[in-house]
């Protein structure tokens, strides 16, 4: 559900460009209880897709839920990020936010196709149960499950849940 599928990985001809909307590591904030240093909040700045001309590369704060009763996107960013594929920070702002990690390169969405394709298959579920999609529309119901809100109100869905 982090990925919100298309708007997070290039299609062919798309290349990585921050200034252009990718998303980069730059893009993501945590913030840290002072006294404990718990993870407290995720910040993502993201772009409007459906958004028009100029205005379509303007980055907005969209914030992940860490602790949801179902579905942690915040948790599950901030181990991506900072465990699973630490970025020194001066480098941050030039790396894909999601990459391949055999190339270092952005997600193309040929990819993320075939990993899901092979977590479906691993899962014992046909690969054809669920396609991309599928993880747009659980970025967006996330947040509404976990009770902070819809999609709708952040300017990127169109229809009420």
């Amino acid at each position: 559900g982090v990925l919100r599928a298309c708007e997070y990985v290039r299609g062919a001809r798309k290349v990585f460009d921050p200034e252009r909307g990718s998303a980069s590591r730059a893009d993501v904030t945590f913030h840290y209880d002072a006294d404990t240093g718990d993870l407290l909040a995720c910040c993502l700045m993201a772009v409007n897709a459906k958004a028009k001309g100029a205005e379509r590369f303007r980055k907005l704060p969209r914030y992940l839920p860490i602790d949801g009763k179902y579905l942690s996107p915040g948790r599950m960013l901030y181990f991506l990020t900072e465990i699973a594929d630490p970025v020194p920070l001066a480098e941050r702002a030039s790396t894909p936010l999601f990459r391949n990690p055999l190339s270092g390169l952005q997600i193309d969405i040929a990819f993320l196709r075939s990993e899901l394709k092979r977590v479906m298959q691993a899962a014992g579920r046909p690969a054809s149960a669920i396609g991309t999609h599928s993880l747009r529309i659980g970025g967006a119901d996330g947040p509404s499950i976990c009770g902070r809100g819809r999609a709708r109100h952040q300017g990127i869905w169109r229809v009420e849940f």
